[in-house]
């Protein structure tokens, strides 16, 4: 293909609340974009689940708006996939859903992580291989919960999918993944890059049902034609397999080297650092990368954007949309430290590495306003960020930096109350990270880029950088123990956590 100025590289994400297509021209710059929203199903305690059709629905209605927008006036050079991860559906041969899919924020399969850990050969043992000590978060836990109680759907399952990966193969029939997604499962090894059989075979699980593990810059060819007629799209586009979501926001965010650190701020937050071997502390998770001879880790919560939305909607008229911008203003009114109020951001029933968390507000007052409310929202996502990074230093891997992206990286706000909290510089970038990254996948995949380097060069943007207030630091530091005694004080018995998940 040549290259000209009037070529585009589009992202798809499937993401936690909708599917968005971004289109991005060669120097990373947002030509076009198409978003459409999907509901998540919270019906019984530590159930998270969405169903799969709407995953697709969403996709072509994105593709076709994205057509629109596009038609005449740029060539589309390739789509890139990405996707939330860890998020599971049952399909059978005809690539229909079987049940909704049981998505990353579903902690039900509490005891079926305690079994793998069993099963497995112990934490230490199932870490080294996978990169991951057995929890509820991960898909090996959850596809064991439908084998053990709905055997009659694990049954007629002829593969699991991620949602990436469920897309994938309506738009180009090929039932793949890559071996970032593939490293959330529990039964990838993340040295060789290859399938676990053994413990496939100890967790009775058909190594069948679990489709190939690519490259993330695999080129799966075409877009059927089919596909592309209903989306309004010229035949012949390349689609690329790319990664999952969080490790392509490392990417986007221009997180290349030890040190730094990517904050994908959204509905949940995901905290990635590119690493030259996985780490061994358990606490943290390590992935394959997208980014060729490195390895990711991660570190995350399960509600961080989605608790400040939680909010916004309580605080909104009845009826009414969530009041973010007013939140936001009200939690720049309040002083630092939140007048002594507290808040732990763990209000998706659970957590990945604790399941039995909850969220509370503790020293809660009639002196208190909504602007104390809003601040201490904020201030408890970044003591629960200040935490992870405090076990990266452990774990011998310290972070100098952090980038951010995503939607929380628009508040100048809550910018800054991460850099004061953490006490390191916050770098807010210009585009949302996790689409860039996978556009710059894409197009290093199809010869747009000679490499990810000159991709990261040319299109990364900076918008702002934010250093800590060291006159904040004493204080934060004493409310920083007081919420890790909170968190530790008001952890809910495991039975509480999967109460109904069984």
């Amino acid at each position: 293909m040549v290259q000209t100025s009037s070529e585009v590289v589009l992202a798809l994400d499937i993401g936690t609340g909708g599917a968005r297509t971004v289109a991005y021209d060669v120097e990373g710059r947002l030509m076009a974009q198409s978003e459409a929203h999907y509901p998540t199903y919270y019906d019984r305690p530590a159930w998270a689940e969405q169903e799969a059709e709407d995953w697709w629905r969403a996709t072509t209605t994105v593709l076709q708006e994205i057509a629109l927008r596009l038609k005449g006036s740029y060539r589309i050079r390739a789509i890139g996939l990405t996707g939330q991860s860890p998020s599971i559906v049952p399909c059978d041969h005809e690539g229909l859903p079987l049940r909704r899919g049981l998505i990353y924020q579903d902690n039900r399969a509490t005891r079926e992580a305690q079994e793998w850990t069993t099963q497995g050969g112990g934490p230490e043992a199932i870490h080294r291989r996978t990169g991951h000590e057995p929890a509820a978060f991960y898909i090996g836990p959850k596809v064991l919960w439908v084998q053990r109680h709905e055997p009659e759907i694990f049954a007629r399952t002829h593969l699991w999918m991620q949602p990436r990966d469920f897309v994938a193969w309506r738009l180009t029939g090929q039932a793949v993944t890559d071996w970032s997604h593939a490293g959330s499962t529990l039964l990838f090894e993340i040295a060789s890059r290859s399938w676990a059989s053994d413990l496939f075979d100890r967790l009775a699980i058909p190594r069948s049902m679990f489709p190939p593990a690519l490259a993330p810059w695999t080129n799966l060819g075409e877009m059927l034609p089919a596909v592309a007629q209903q989306a309004g799209l010229v035949p012949g586009i390349p689609v690329v397999l790319g990664g999952a979501d969080s490790q392509c926001c490392a990417l986007g965010a221009g997180v290349l080297t030890s040190g730094q650190l990517s904050d994908m701020a959204g509905t949940s937050t995901c905290l990635n650092a590119p690493v030259r071997q996985p780490l061994s502390d358990l606490r943290i998770a390590n992935y394959c990368h997208v980014v060729p001879d490195w390895w990711c880790t991660e570190l995350g919560l399960n509600a961080s954007g989605a608790a400040f939305e939680w909010l916004a909607t309580l605080l909104a008229p009845a009826g009414a949309e969530p009041i973010f911008a007013e939140c936001e203003a009200a939690a720049a009114q309040s002083e630092p430290g939140a007048r002594g109020l507290l808040f732990l951001p763990y209000m998706a029933d659970g957590e990945r590495f604790n399941p039995a968390l909850r969220g509370c507000f503790w020293g809660l007052s009639l002196r208190h306003t909504r602007a104390d409310l809003a601040r201490a929202v904020l201030e408890g996502v970044g003591y629960a960020i200040r935490e992870h990074l405090v076990t990266m230093a452990e774990a011998g891997a310290p972070v100098r930096e952090m980038h951010i992206s995503g939607g929380g990286a628009s508040s100048n706000l809550w910018n800054q109350l991460k850099a004061d909290i953490a006490g390191i510089p916050v770098v807010a970038v210009a585009a949302d990270a996790t689409s860039l990254g996978v556009a710059m996948l894409a197009g290093t995949a199809t010869g747009l880029y000679p490499s990810l380097d000159n991709a990261v060069a040319r299109c990364v943007k900076i918008r702002r950088r934010y250093e800590p207030d060291t006159a904040c630091a004493a204080l934060y530091a004493d409310r920083y123990a007081r919420f890790r005694e909170l968190a530790r004080a008001t952890t809910e018995p495991e039975r509480l956590a999967t109460e109904g998940g069984h």
